[in-house]
């Protein structure tokens, strides 16, 4: 799950108490010792939990302890990193395999019930206890620091009546996935293992034969593993072909910065031939990767500049420009620009560039559908009486056509209508407990005073009805989307985004949408005022942008969004 990148959406800082809290749900749900807690818990030193985003697109909690990952919660289940698990070893079920199978678990494959080394014969209590979807982890024979984690695939009853075959554990993470590589990337302590592997090929695989008797009394270390394909028959889940395709260009020897280094020229000379024009120049550097070179990334493949020999975008564009293709130039502090393209260059003649297709992103704001927002006006319980004839209840909402028309039937009902002045209707005792004011006596009133003290005795409210979804009521007025341009350590600017959640749009999407058409940073928080949803940020000053964004992908009425004046465009005096 973490062999592909994933995406930090926001990261905080844990409070003290949010700290003991997580500690002490920690060790009742692994019955951990208070001195193992102590020492994953330390007292000293910052812990933070990160809201990530995974490649396959679900969300996950990623909680760090001084700079290492400890644990992570997907699907409201929390599992231990290796770095945690190396300080408590026996906090979780522990299957121990071969070092030899490890290299094929690493490149995505399943850990198969035969590979799994057993001390002993197997019977109905070797795995006594376990069931479907347990979280458990998976150790190297010699050493019990465990090297990876993940949830079992069969009960401990089905592990043992399908006679040690078919898949027995689904890794999660382990050492170096990217989730290692997020912290301090240190190796596994040696922790002395009891475990007998005298005499284990009976409980192996016929298929591992006597290949592995030699290798019983002598366990290679990792780093110094051989891998024979007779050694792993039948130990792992057969992997796919792109991911095979990878670890045999590894076993070759091939360099993974040259391969990173060809794909990177290779989308970039397709992105300044085919997709670049003249018309986008000058182009930020940044965009430009993003919204250019990356697209043209084969399927199944992803870009990592950090992975490459360059390390920096920067440094990998002063490369290209070195060979004449583009030339690049400081707009401003801290930005670079493409400001002109060679299109004639000897590089670009003859590239064949493939087609780019694009598709919609589920979600996107051309599938946005606003919500239908209306205003109303709530029967108070004073009102009741009036409106008996149509047994509305108290709360009752009313659009403001429904108010004037059940007064005009009312009237007509009731036979009030003055025939010689059309515009005055009779008060009767009704009427005068709704209209009339105190100490007034009047049997008259004219039709737009009788509407309009209608109008105020209702409560003011709106009515929100989303796609799908059946009427929300709300008692008051509308609160409207929020910009403010306020202004942070130095000169810094910063544009603030209230309330977009009222209106059905997702702060994450929105906030993710400035970052890439604005290239600017974005974050999302809880709002500072209580109850108010979640608070966007954008680097920079946005009004502008975001009010084109919500008037013409979001259809968002402007008498719903305030602050728009905040905006940088000035708009012409008329003389």
């Amino acid at each position: 799950m973490f062999l592909k990148p994933f995406r930090v959406k926001k990261q905080n800082t844990l409070k003290g108490s949010d700290r003991k809290k997580m500690k002490g749900e920690i060790g009742k749900l692994y019955n951990i010792p208070e001195d193992s807690l102590n020492e994953l818990f330390p007292t000293k030193g910052d812990m933070s939990m990160a809201k990530i985003e995974l490649h396959s697109g679900d969300i996950a909690f990623l909680y760090t302890c001084q700079k290492n990952p400890v644990f992570f919660e997907i699907n409201k289940k929390m599992f231990p990193t290796v770095y945690s698990l190396w300080k408590c070893p026996d906090m979780l079920p522990v299957f121990t395999t071969w070092p030899q199978v490890f290299t094929k678990l690493v490149v995505g494959a399943d850990l198969m019930l035969p590979g799994v080394v057993i001390n002993g014969p197997v019977h109905m209590g070797t795995f006594r206890g376990i069931k479907k979807g347990d979280i458990a982890s998976v150790k190297l024979v010699g050493n019990r620091a465990p090297v990876a984690v993940g949830e079992t695939l069969l009960s401990g009853e089905d592990m043992y009546l399908s006679a040690m075959k078919g898949k027995g554990v689904k890794p999660i993470h382990m050492m170096g996935d990217l989730l290692w590589e997020l912290g301090d990337q240190s190796e596994p302590p040696h922790l002395s293992d009891d475990i007998n592997i005298e005499g284990d090929g009976e409980s192996e695989d016929d298929s591992d034969g006597d290949d592995k008797e030699s290798d019983n009394e002598d366990v290679p270390a990792i780093e110094k593993l051989t891998v024979h394909d007779n050694e792993c028959k039948g130990a792992t889940a057969a992997v796919s072909d792109s991911e095979n395709s990878e670890s045999e260009e590894e076993e070759e020897g091939e360099d993974p910065k040259k391969v990173m280094d060809e794909l990177l020229d290779y989308c970039c000379l397709c992105a300044l031939k085919a997709k670049v024009k003249k018309s986008d120049l000058p182009l930020s550097t940044g965009i430009f990767f993003k919204n250019y070179l990356q697209p043209y990334c084969p399927q199944g493949k992803y870009i990592d500049i950090k992975k490459s020999s360059y390390k920096k975008l920067s440094k990998y564009l002063q490369t290209v420009e070195s060979k004449g293709l583009l030339k690049i130039k400081q707009m401003a502090k801290g930005m670079d620009s493409i400001v002109e393209i060679d299109k004639d260059h000897l590089e670009l003649r003859d590239l064949q560039v493939p087609e780019l297709v694009i598709q919609p992103t589920e979600g996107s704001e051309d599938d946005f559908i606003p919500p239908v927002i209306s205003d109303v006006f709530c029967i108070p319980s004073n009102l009741l009486p009036f409106f008996k004839s149509k047994n509305y209840s108290k709360g009752r909402g009313l659009v403001a056509d429904e108010v004037r028309q059940f007064l005009t039937d009312y009237v007509k009902e009731n036979d009030l209508q003055d025939p010689e002045h059309k515009g005055v209707i009779k008060i009767d005792p009704i009427l005068g407990d709704v209209l009339l004011r105190k100490n007034e006596n009047d049997s008259y009133l004219k039709w737009e005073v009788a509407k309009s003290r209608l109008f105020e005795k209702l409560q003011p409210a709106f009515q929100i009805v989303y796609p799908g979804k059946p009427p929300i009521l709300k008692k008051g007025k509308v609160d409207p989307i929020k910009i403010d341009v306020v202004q942070r350590s130095g000169n810094k600017k910063v544009t603030l985004i209230d309330n977009v959640e009222t209106f059905g749009i997702d702060p994450d999407k929105f906030a993710h949408t400035i970052q890439v058409k604005r290239a600017c940073s974005t974050t999302v928080n809880p709002s500072i005022q209580k109850n108010k949803g979640l608070q966007i940020m954008a680097q920079g000053n946005q009004v502008d942008f975001i009010q084109q964004l919500l008037l013409e992908k979001y259809k968002i009425p402007v008498r719903f969004i305030q602050g728009l004046e905040k905006g940088t465009t000035k708009k012409k005096k008329k003389r």
